[in-house]
């Protein structure tokens, strides 16, 4: 099979960026013939606001050039990942233009929300979800701080919504977990043209052999993914070593408070390499994601679960789907630095149930989360799209 993957990088590479290189490989290595069409936000950078604006609805430029890429390499699929801002939905038209089925991997909540994560002054928020105009999003000016900026996600959205771009120009939609779905849903998309297929890890990086001391986080610091809720529990917890591996705009704040309370047993290691990242995990004995929003997948889970190390999360959105209490981890009330501190507490006292844990967490990842259960899914949506 032929396939056309598209893909708008972000500034920052993250776990988008992670998924579609890995998924691309994947493809490849199972003989596919995989063209890509990336485009980078750097180009941001020499554009006038109102040529990013109007790009951002309706890039004629992106048209022009998937069109002609189609036409040339003539692909059985189109599989877009992130399309926001460079590429835009005018991908859509420009493949059923030439009858080629589209795909849509759905990594956060853009299609219902301008900031695309739910969440607004420290807090899940869904006031534009129901709304055909998400004008709450403007006024708080959800993305980027800036009401501007946010008028012209929500322009895009409204413009999309009246053409049913979603609906009549996406043949299938893919969504990392089951929560997600059905938060997809519930705003709206077809529940026929909605797949569920788990994010997974390329390589095997195998069980780590010795059990590993304290907890571990991966990250962006910031105040959705909670690291200041991680830091306040550790406030209690004085004997148990804490390895923070991550950047953001939080960073300062915390290495501030950690300095100033003393906190000798926590340790932040910055931005990593995926490789450090995974050691980190490997030296750990289990990892904590104490995200405060709602999370359409856990990456980082599926990396502790191949380490064989159990996982301490939120209790909600994607997390309480992928950590299976009381069996591959423990949750916790989101934002409750106590609750956490607790539960750290008995995972570290209670040193053969964490490695029980580990090995189910293992397991998890053996059945969910390997490359050949992954290539399965795929292939069956792409499948499904064709017929």
């Amino acid at each position: 099979m032929r396939i056309l993957i598209a893909h708008n990088r972000y500034l920052s590479p993250g776990g988008e960026d992670a998924v579609v290189g890995a998924e691309s490989v994947l493809l490849t290595r199972k003989g596919h013939d995989v063209i890509r069409y990336t485009v980078r936000n750097e180009e941001i950078r020499s554009l006038s606001r109102a040529r990013v604006a109007a790009d951002t609805i309706w890039n004629q430029k992106a048209f022009r050039e998937l069109r002609q890429l189609i036409q040339q390499t003539q692909p059985e699929v189109v599989h877009c990942h992130n399309i926001f801002p460079r590429i835009s939905p005018a991908i859509y038209y420009a493949a059923k233009g030439q009858h080629v089925p589209v795909i849509q991997t759905l990594h956060n909540y853009r299609l219902f929300c301008p900031a695309a994560a739910f969440f607004r002054d420290g807090a899940t928020c869904e006031e534009c979800a129901a709304r055909f105009v998400p004008w709450p999003g403007v006024l708080h000016g959800c993305y980027r701080n800036s009401r501007a900026a946010t008028a012209t996600v929500a322009s895009m959205l409204v413009v999309h919504r009246a053409f049913n771009s979603w609906d009549k120009r996406v043949d299938a939609y893919i969504a990392p977990s089951h929560f997600s779905m059905t938060k997809f849903i519930d705003n709206g998309l077809s529940p026929e043209k909605l797949h569920v297929k788990p994010n997974f890890l390329l390589e095997d990086p195998g069980p780590a052999d010795s059990h590993g001391s304290g907890g571990v986080f991966l990250g962006r610091l910031s105040h959705e993914k909670g690291p200041d809720v991680l830091v306040e529990a550790w406030r209690e917890l004085s004997q148990v070593p804490l390895r923070i591996v991550g950047d953001g705009p939080q960073k300062t704040a915390l290495e501030r408070t950690v300095a100033e309370r003393g906190l000798s047993q926590v340790r932040f290691l910055g931005h990593s390499s995926h490789r450090a990242c995974l050691e980190a995990v490997r030296q750990s004995a289990f990892l904590i994601v104490p995200s405060r929003s709602f999370e359409t997948f856990g990456r980082a889970i599926v990396e502790a679960y191949a380490l064989g190390r159990p996982v301490i999360a939120s209790r909600h959105g994607a997390l309480s789907e992928l950590v299976k209490d009381g069996t591959t981890g423990l949750l916790f009330s989101p934002g409750d630095a106590s609750d956490l501190a607790g539960k750290v507490r008995w995972m570290t006292s209670h040193r053969d149930a964490c490695r029980e844990m580990g090995q189910a967490a293992r397991r998890e990842y053996e059945a969910k989360y390997t490359s050949d259960r992954n290539y399965g899914l795929l292939m069956a949506v792409y499948q499904r799209a064709l017929t």
